[in-house]
């Protein structure tokens, strides 16, 4: 059976911004503690294969996981962070005063944000990818570090949830769940 562990990347240095796609942010200390206590979780678990989003934040996490493990990185455009555009990089708390971020708010299913990804983007990519792995990776258990939004919009894939319930989707920092392709039904399962 393939596993594919997605893990969200780990608390970073800009907590309270919508980082996106911003290279230039690393793991907060906190972070650095999550990401190595998810490196031994990973190793328990049997990795066999380390993927990682392209961003700083991801690569910082997944190597504790190669150095855990032994194993190499391999980078991942398509378990990049969500691309939002503009609005990359700004402090949450004016874009809660911006009128067109409201207004993207509360129609971000299909609508790309403004230089940036829409949700159903950020799915088809994700799950596309989760797809070719199960594909390319009979029996192994891959570690995919990535981020909320690509983890939001797998998981609604998964439990048939239209992208409008996105807001019924928390992941923590540093999170992990499950995909397993049992039966060949891809099924989720959280762990703790």
């Amino acid at each position: 059976m393939t596993r594919v562990l997605l893990v969200r990347c780990a608390s970073h240095e800009r907590a309270g911004t919508l980082l996106g796609r911003n290279d230039a942010v690393g793991l907060s200390r906190q972070g650095i503690i999550e990401a190595t206590a998810v490196a031994l979780r990973l190793a328990q678990e049997g990795v066999t294969c380390i993927q990682s989003s392209p961003q700083r934040r991801a690569h910082e996490m997944a190597a504790l996981a190669a150095a855990r493990t032994g194993l190499d990185i391999v980078t991942v455009p398509a378990l990049d962070d969500m691309d939002f555009g503009r609005w990359s990089g700004t402090p949450l708390i004016e874009l809660e005063r911006n009128d067109q971020w409201c207004a993207w708010m509360r129609d971000r299913e299909s609508r790309p944000s403004p230089g940036g990804e829409s949700f159903s983007e950020v799915q088809k990519r994700i799950m596309k990818h989760l797809t070719d792995t199960f594909l390319r990776c009979p029996g192994e258990t891959v570690a995919m570090i990535t981020h909320a939004e690509p983890m939001r919009m797998a998981i609604l894939e998964q439990r048939s949830l239209p992208l409008g319930a996105y807001a019924q989707i928390t992941i923590a920092p540093a999170s992990l769940f499950e995909i397993g392709d049992e039966t060949r039904m891809p099924y989720f399962a959280a762990v703790a």
